[in-house]
């Protein structure tokens, strides 16, 4: 869940964080490809999944594991002292 706080901050995804994703995305337009019968749907779910990954090599920045536990401990540091507060 923290990678969804890192993108809206734009501090990034880790690529382990992007292939997942990614993966799991383009095998439900996979499946939706193979199965919808309409030759215009098939096209738009193709050319939106080549935007989806556009977005995410070139859009989303890519950070180290290492960038992402700093980016974690950041964040509970700061939802720690907005609760204390």
């Amino acid at each position: 869940m923290e990678y969804v706080v890192r993108i809206r901050e734009n501090k990034g995804m880790t690529r382990k964080e992007k292939i997942r994703i990614n993966l799991i995305a383009d095998s439900f337009i996979l499946f939706s490809v193979i199965y919808v019968d309409f030759l215009f749907v098939k096209i738009m779910m193709i050319v939106l999944c080549m935007i989806k990954h556009y977005y995410f090599i070139m859009k989303i920045p890519t950070i180290t594991p290492e960038e992402a536990k700093n980016i974690r401990n950041a964040l509970r540091n700061r939802q720690h002292t907005n609760l204390t507060s």
